[in-house]
């Protein structure tokens, strides 16, 4: 089976439709309960939908890190571009929502950080998990200190280098650059498991 067989079997899947249906729900709640339909109030509704979309990914992302990591190389790595596509088909309402409150931030980083976050999160947790083998589950608490180090590592520099929840307006490419470099390096370096998922 060829690899774009693959990634059209897995994106078929039971798990993958449930994931794309709860994500699709979620982004549209998210930006129905945080629009302003008031023409004296500022619409804010980006920064909601932005907070919540990463929020979203990064749960899923660990999800899967800890469900996947026994899986062949092959699943893994079939399983990050599944996050990457669940996050794009979810970009328009992340759009709609900077078309309303129009920041100071180019809504096509903002797609993109999104996008190698989760990708990166995902691998990271996945790594974490074979490395602990039958402790699996200090990858989650790894996880986390990961988010923790990202924040230390802006206040140390004085700017946003990592921390990918920051909303501020511009300064979105250094954490692109750093999420998009965490990905592809914790992708690269994913060791192979049984062949099969963890029961």
């Amino acid at each position: 089976m060829t690899w774009w067989h693959a990634l059209d079997r897995q994106l078929r899947s039971e798990q993958t439709g449930q994931l794309l249906a709860l994500f699709l729900l979620f982004s549209v709640l998210a930006l129905l309960f945080s629009w302003s339909g008031s023409a004296f109030v500022a619409n804010d509704s980006w920064y909601t939908v932005t907070a919540l979309r990463r929020g979203a990914l990064a749960l899923m992302a660990v999800w899967l890190g800890l469900s996947m990591f026994r899986a062949s190389r092959r699943t893994q790595l079939l399983t990050a571009a599944v996050i990457c596509l669940l996050s794009l088909l979810g970009a328009p309402f992340s759009i709609a929502a900077w078309a309303a409150s129009y920041p100071a931030t180019d809504p096509a980083l903002g797609v993109l950080l999104d996008t190698v976050f989760g990708a990166g999160l995902y691998a990271f947790t996945a790594f974490s998990a074979r490395l602990f083998g039958r402790v699996f589950w200090l990858a989650l608490p790894a996880a986390a200190l990961l988010l923790t180090a990202t924040v230390f590592a802006d206040d140390l520099a004085g700017r946003n280098l990592a921390f990918p929840f920051r909303m501020q307006e511009g300064g979105l490419p250094l954490p692109v650059i750093t999420c998009a470099v965490l990905a592809l390096g914790f992708l690269a370096v994913l060791p192979a498991g049984s062949g099969k998922k963890k029961p």
